[in-house]
């Protein structure tokens, strides 16, 4: 573990978990050494990569025919697994999402249909029929940032994956 220690000492929760047991274990005859604190990061961090492969986001996919649902439903199955716990709706079933407010996005590919700019409280991504690379794209970064807003983090502290390296 020593050879990964210099990597380690410049991410920022490692130096605070460093602080801490500094202040913390002042008092105790208690030494706490860097291979001590390289451990608790670690701990610290298969936590945090616990909660990653748990996390699942709540999608209300609306389609204009049944043939776009499954196409799309097994593209996003495909590409983010289980990050993904798609319900199709019916254009007409757009009330469900005011009742029920157990979505956390809308992926809809009816582009034309006015009533979807009226949900201002579930953010929406337009797709098309046959999802582009940048649609996906959009998608997984919608995936990231609901993960780190809901453990209230910053991306660049968590090892192994940044905002960049993400592995949806």
């Amino acid at each position: 573990m020593l050879q990964f220690l210099p990597y380690f000492e410049t991410n920022p929760i490692f130096q605070v978990i460093e602080e801490l047991a500094i202040e913390s274990f002042s008092s105790v005859p208690l030494t706490i050494k860097k291979l001590d604190v390289l451990e608790i990061f670690s701990l610290l961090q298969s936590v945090v990569l616990r909660k990653w492969n748990q996390h699942t986001v709540q999608v209300a996919l609306m389609c204009r025919t049944y043939n776009e649902k499954d196409y799309i439903r097994e593209v996003l199955k495909y590409h983010y697994g289980n990050k993904v716990a798609i319900s199709t709706l019916d254009p007409s079933s757009i009330d469900l999402l005011f009742k029920y407010e157990e979505f956390d996005l809308l992926i809809s590919t009816d582009i034309s249909d006015h009533k979807n700019m009226l949900i201002e409280h579930i953010p929406t991504i337009q797709v098309s029929s046959f999802p582009t690379p940048s649609e996906l794209i959009n998608i997984k970064h919608f995936i990231e940032q609901h993960f780190y807003g809901n453990l209230g983090i910053e991306p660049e502290l968590i090892y192994p994956y940044g905002i960049d390296e993400c592995p949806c």
